[in-house]
């Protein structure tokens, strides 16, 4: 199920959450919305990382993409594409990595320059962190977490999600055949 919590302006959205379908069709979805004119607008980083070294370099180079203006003067979408070290793991929370997420967090909360926007897409994600805190500021988050069948009172979540969906497709189900 998604949930959007809305900030302050439109140059940065963070889709997030333990549904990796989902997030990884959302975030698709949102780069083609949020893309400037032209082959030259956006700049994929893949966001995998064996370890904190990588992890660390993958910001890095978010970094350095969000401070070099767009090609010929257009506009510019940056995707942090599956970056899977910002979850609760010993990536995450390696101090290079931590760091380099601390001096992206101030890029993004000083805000980027007029015609460049940034996307960041992560299946898992930690929530207790001060760059998640800092996303919520930042820009926009949008949530896609999976049911847990786990707990009790998923078959409501179920219900509620396919509903929702139907909606989107204009249709309608009983409630038994739901």
């Amino acid at each position: 199920m998604a949930s959007v919590k809305a900030k302050k302006g439109a140059s940065m959205l963070a889709v997030i959450g333990s549904d990796e379908q989902e997030v990884k069709r959302a975030a698709k979805e949102a780069a083609i919305a949020m893309a400037g004119e032209g082959d030259f607008g956006t700049e994929v980083i893949d966001g995998m990382a064996g370890n904190a070294d990588e992890a660390a370099a993958r910001v890095h180079e978010t970094i350095d993409a969000l401070l070099t203006f767009p090609f010929m003067g257009g506009e510019k979408l940056v995707w942090l594409k599956n970056a899977d070290f910002l979850g609760d793991a010993r990536t995450g929370g390696a101090l290079a990595v931590l760091e380099a997420l601390e001096k992206l967090g101030e890029i993004l909360q000083a805000g980027l320059r007029e015609g460049v926007r940034f996307l960041l897409s992560a299946a898992g994600i930690d929530k207790r962190r001060a760059f998640y805190k800092l996303l919520q500021k930042a820009g926009k988050v949008e949530e896609h977490e999976a049911i847990d069948t786990s707990r009790g009172g998923w078959e409501e979540q179920a219900a509620m999600l396919a509903r929702q969906i139907a909606r989107g497709r204009e249709m309608d189900f009983e409630d038994d055949a739901l």
